[in-house]
């Protein structure tokens, strides 16, 4: 089983992971290219997994005393951790409001591409006034 500060320093590069990840998919949603975002959701998500997995551990070590007097070094990695989880959550909240702000384009486009395509309906049909009067 491995120590508390090795399962901390290895948290920690995950979460530096998961900070470029977001940090990538912050630049694909301010360029307009959502084409990644998929991948990127896949990729945090895998990571969210990786810690996890590395949580249950580092609980583990910490139930057995796995920290052999390394009280300088674990905290060095909390503190870094911390740092970490503040970061990452501010991409968090960035990437929520970003999308949120694609999301409403995109439900404004389709609103308007459906009263567009009802007039053109009522065009075709010979129901012009009673289109315009209702518009009216």
């Amino acid at each position: 089983m491995q120590s508390c500060l090795e399962l901390l320093s290895e948290v920690n590069q995950v979460l530096m992971r998961l900070h470029e990840v977001n940090k990538d998919m912050l630049k694909h949603i301010k360029h307009g290219n959502s084409d990644k975002i998929e991948l990127h959701v896949d990729k945090r998500q895998a990571l969210l997994e990786i810690l996890d997995v590395l949580d249950e551990y580092l609980e583990a070590a910490i139930d057995t005393k796995k920290h052999h007097g390394d009280l300088p070094g674990i905290n060095k990695e909390i503190g870094l951790r911390k740092e970490l989880l503040e970061s990452v959550f501010s991409q968090e909240i960035e990437v929520n409001k970003l999308l949120e702000v694609e999301k409403q384009k995109v439900l404004l486009e389709l609103h308007s591409l459906q009263k567009n395509k009802k007039v053109v309906s009522a065009y075709k049909s010979g129901n012009k006034k009673m289109k315009v009067d209702k518009e009216a």
